[in-house]
């Protein structure tokens, strides 16, 4: 799929209130839509880092990236689909509190709407909490 045609997925706004009501986020390494010039991965995150990375290519930058920021006393709560499973043993042997998440239906970054995909195709998805050290 060309990049003018690809679609990138955002947490949707109920989710992402509930989440903040309850972690208190004070950074996000992965907005939505980035800033020009903006890497993520180059910068020094916040307190309470919310990461909600692309989930393809490339997770495991962010988990590691999240461990190095766990290191300096940073909490980090991740959500990834269940199928990263590498990511989900790392996270795990970093330490990490692990619950489901749930089904959660994407909205689109263009245009707002949720992702189409019928109920079966949702992926379910893992939340997983850092705790700085």
């Amino acid at each position: 799929m060309s990049e003018e045609k690809k679609l990138y997925w955002a947490t949707p706004k109920d989710v992402m209130d509930e989440y903040q009501e309850r972690f208190n986020f004070d950074f996000d390494p992965c907005p939505n839509p980035r800033p020009e010039g903006f890497d993520g991965l180059e910068v020094e995150w916040g307190n309470c880092n919310w990461v909600n990375p692309p989930f393809t290519g490339g997770v495991m930058k962010w988990v590691r990236k999240a461990i190095e920021q766990q290191e300096l006393g940073k909490t980090s709560v991740i959500i990834l689909p269940i199928y990263q499973s590498r990511a989900t043993s790392i996270l795990t042997l970093a330490g990490a509190d692990v619950e489901f998440a749930g089904l959660i239906r994407w909205e689109c970054l263009k245009t707002g709407e949720p992702n189409p995909c019928k109920d079966q195709d949702i992926q379910g998805c893992l939340l997983f909490k850092l705790e700085g050290k």
